[in-house]
């Protein structure tokens, strides 16, 4: 019994290790600098000094995060913010909001397509607070999207646009494959095709069903839930990565008794 304790913690330990680092190979250049160069660079070129960012959560299950930027007083940047964007002001009280009815990039022929999820039109928002502080939006993608309406603008600094977009599309793919799919068929392939372990190990269960369940609920809901989804979103996602992993387990499972035939 001491010798299958010591296998499912080195399971366990070496499932949740690889996990993390396939997390953290895929989210780990979030940084500020790095948001700031993919959602505003191309329109309003180096960051400002004192620049800081936070995700703002999601309130609901349909609503997405949205990433908003601190920006110290600065009447150069205020301008240049509202000019880019052609931003329109409303007062309230002693903060100003400046909207529009949302830009509809145009982008040079040479330069690639940028992938704005659902939409591709942007939803700037700027709020002027009564310090002169501002906080910045470049796109919130919970605000109505609507190409009739929007102004055609092109990016001010075509430049800061991605070279490969395309790779940016395919690396996000092949993360969520690997969310919903790494647990299930790493500990089924290293425990039965690595191991030459028997399905009907006494470990085998746990192994293979019981650890990819867990690491696929714990890995998912943090991932989503780290990233600013709603909590029942994060959830959700988390029970369809447990059960996507499941069906990836019970494949290989069944495919290794066809093999040996037992």
């Amino acid at each position: 019994m001491l010798h299958m304790n010591k296998i499912r913690v080195i399971y366990t330990l070496a499932a949740v290790a690889v996990y993390a680092l396939v997390w953290f190979i895929g989210n780990g250049s979030h940084s500020t600098e790095a948001t700031w160069q993919e959602e505003a660079a191309p329109w309003l070129g180096e960051a400002p000094a004192g620049l800081q960012m936070q995700t703002i959560r999601a309130t609901t299950a349909e609503e997405l995060p949205c990433t908003e930027f601190s920006i110290p007083a600065d009447a150069a940047w205020q301008q240049k913010i509202i000019a880019t964007y052609q931003l329109e002001p409303s007062q309230y009280g002693a903060t100003t909001l400046y909207t529009n009815t949302g830009v509809l990039p145009v982008y040079p022929n040479e330069q690639p397509q940028l992938p704005t999820g659902l939409s591709p039109v942007l939803s700037p928002r700027l709020i002027v607070q009564e310090d002169g502080s501002m906080l910045f939006y470049p796109n919130d993608p919970n605000a109505p999207k609507d190409e009739t309406t929007a102004l055609r603008l092109t990016p001010s600094f075509p430049q800061c646009l991605p070279q490969n977009p395309q790779w940016d599309i395919v690396s996000s793919i092949i993360l969520a494959v690997l969310c919903f799919m790494l647990p299930g068929v790493l500990c089924c392939a290293v425990w039965l095709w690595g191991q030459r372990r028997r399905v009907a190990d006494a470990d085998t269960n746990y192994i293979c069903y019981a650890l990819p369940a867990l690491v696929a609920f714990v890995g998912a809901y943090t991932d989503f839930f780290v990233h600013g989804f709603d909590s029942s979103y994060s959830t959700y996602s988390a029970l369809f990565s447990v059960a996507t992993n499941m069906i990836c387990a019970f494949a290989l499972v069944k495919l290794t008794q066809l093999c040996r035939g037992r």
